[in-house]
């Protein structure tokens, strides 16, 4: 057996690297947690640095007059982030996900959606991952999607503010 000399083992490492970051950057997107992450972070500490690393590369970027749009896909799984132009800072980012099966509400989540002791963090915690979130500044909406109904949840600083159940048609 031959030793690997310094160049052969360079190439290999290289080549090591080049697959765990592939890797990273299609698995980063697959998991709720990263998504959870993002969402209790300050928008003002959210870098694209940051997000980088929680997600990859971004799939497309777009130039926008205004900003930077980047784009993620991942099967039913879409992430679009914009970025200001001026300030490099994110402005929104917008989460939509089609989730394998629709289950039923189980109306004894209701009891503990509390207007202003609820936070988004919790909230996911307690519903899971959102069919889909728009996360801006001062206020976030998510929406869950059961099989006879929506759940709309409206925050403003990351406190729950209010909460629709609509239930084949109408309000509750």
């Amino acid at each position: 057996m031959t030793p690997i000399n310094g160049m052969m083992m360079r190439k290999v490492l290289v080549l090591l690297s080049l697959v765990i970051g592939v890797h990273m950057q299609c698995a980063a997107f697959d998991h709720a947690e990263s998504l959870q992450s993002l969402a209790k972070m300050a928008p003002e500490s959210i870098t694209q640095t940051k997000v980088i690393a929680m997600f990859g590369q971004p799939e497309r970027v777009e130039q926008l007059r205004k900003g930077v749009k980047w784009y993620y896909t991942n099967g039913g799984t879409e992430l679009t982030i914009n970025w200001s132009a001026r300030s490099g800072s994110m402005q929104k980012f917008a989460f939509s996900h089609q989730p394998a099966a629709k289950t039923i509400f189980d109306n004894n989540i209701e009891r503990q959606l509390k207007s202003g002791q609820i936070d988004i963090t919790t909230a996911m915690k307690l519903l899971g991952v959102p069919k889909d979130m728009v996360m801006k500044e001062a206020t976030q909406v998510m929406h869950y999607s059961y099989q006879n109904s929506m759940l709309r949840l409206f925050f403003r600083d990351r406190k729950l503010v209010d909460y629709t159940l609509v239930e084949n048609g109408a309000r509750l």
